[in-house]
């Protein structure tokens, strides 16, 4: 009896100490199971985005662009898509099937591929061809919200508007230049100094960046402070003695060096251009993108990055998609309007495709703004002017496009889970 009590006591002992166990080890196994993959992760006005839909965006997002942190575009795409959904059924906007269709074959077609072989494609890196249908369907559908509530606004910008512009067709083009210099002392104690140096530097720097470098390190000129850049100047403004040289020395080279008053003058010829003399364009198209950064330095690093990186407007609106809704600003400004004048700076030193950093941004130390100059628009015949009013009508669009999907993201109720 004894023996039976010990036995049942040992047994009420074990099972106390294996449900204890038990107990605090489930906490640690239910963290290591991973959620189902049609869970929700994000609920976007009581629409649920599941755990496999943020999966299906960021193989998408990485068979198609370039991302820095693809899950968070994915989201924001997502949560973008959803909103747009949302507010296409609340003006009863509907996209036909037919639509989606073709929407899929233009999609397709810029990487010139046929709809079956970009699905393909897609399928190849994990993406459902379901995946790639709503992704163009949502926007489609946003596509027409944006017309259906603001092209009656744009249309109002009449031809009539920009045909006085075009009282400002250049006349008489002038020869320009794109320069950066390097200014070296060469008075007869330092000549032979001075040539060795310019052979060295003609002689060993092949890219702009270095010029820059060098011109901060040696050069003589007040430019120095801004990496020998000098940025468009008239031909006209150079001395005779150097229009030689300069008109002989390749694109995106260093010129032989050149003598005069006591001074050694090495240039990089970054471009040439004819324009218009004394008449401004009649239009300037430009894009901006202001990215942040957790310090000063990572700004620096991440602005310095994508302008080199990002050869036109169309890639820079791309690039766009990893940063704020309102981040990005494409405007096509008019000569005859009161903004003319408000147009940044830097645009004037900037050729098409060019971009500059701006650091100060609106008391913001982490933030950069990249200003690209997208075109300097001259009206010289009929198609022209009517391809202005569409690119005016286009960037009115997508300002609005823009500012609707930020009202209607500050004023959703999105839950993450």
């Amino acid at each position: 009896m004894v023996a039976d009590r010990v036995l049942s006591r040992v047994r009420r002992i074990v099972i106390r100490v294996l449900a204890l166990v038990l107990c605090l080890a489930t906490p640690a196994v239910a963290q290591n199971v991973p959620s189902s993959p049609f869970s929700t992760a994000i609920i976007v006005n009581g629409v649920g985005i599941s755990h496999y839909h943020i999966d299906q965006a960021i193989r998408m997002n990485q068979a198609l662009t370039d991302d820095r942190d693809p899950r968070a575009q994915a989201e924001r795409m997502l949560i973008s898509d959803t909103l747009y959904m949302q507010e296409a059924a609340r003006l009863e906007i509907k996209v036909l099937d037919r639509e989606v269709r073709e929407g899929m074959a233009e999609y397709a077609a810029r990487s010139n591929l046929t709809v079956e072989e970009f699905v393909q494609a897609l399928n190849r890196n994990g993406v459902q061809a379901e995946t790639f249908e709503s992704f163009v369907r949502a926007g489609l559908a946003w596509r027409k919200v944006i017309s259906n509530l603001y092209s009656t606004w744009v249309q109002q910008i009449a031809a009539s508007e920009v045909e006085e512009l075009v009282e400002f067709q250049p006349s008489e083009a002038i020869e320009q230049i794109n320069l950066s210099e390097i200014v070296l002392p060469a008075n007869s104690s330092v000549r032979q100094e001075a040539n060795a140096k310019a052979r060295q530097i003609k002689e060993t720097i092949t890219t702009s960046e270095a010029f820059s470098a060098e011109a901060k390190s040696v050069s003589r000129a007040e430019s120095r402070d801004n990496g020998g850049r000098i940025g468009w100047i008239p031909m006209s403004q150079i001395p005779p003695a150097m229009h030689s040289t300069l008109r002989t020395t390749s694109l995106g080279t260093v010129s032989e060096p050149v003598f005069l008053n006591d001074f050694l003058y090495i240039f990089f010829v970054h471009n040439y251009r004819s324009q218009a003399s004394g008449i401004q364009p009649a239009a300037i198209d430009y894009a901006t993108l202001t990215v942040a950064a957790a310090s000063p330095q990572e700004a620096d690093s991440l602005a310095n990055s994508l302008a080199a990186n990002t050869a036109n407007c169309a890639l820079l609106r791309r690039a766009a998609a990893d940063f704020a809704d309102d981040a990005f600003n494409r405007r096509v400004v008019l000569s005859t309007s009161t903004d003319y004048a408000l147009i940044p700076r830097e645009l004037e030193n900037l050729d098409n495709n060019e971009i500059a950093v701006r650091k100060e941004v609106s008391g913001r130390p982490a933030a950069r703004q990249l200003i690209m100059l997208c075109d300097r628009i001259f009206i010289r015949d009929r198609e022209v002017l009517a391809d202005l009013i569409s690119r005016v009508r286009l960037a009115k669009l997508e300002s609005y496009s823009n500012r609707h999907l930020s009202e209607l993201r500050a004023n959703a109720n999105i839950i993450r889970k």
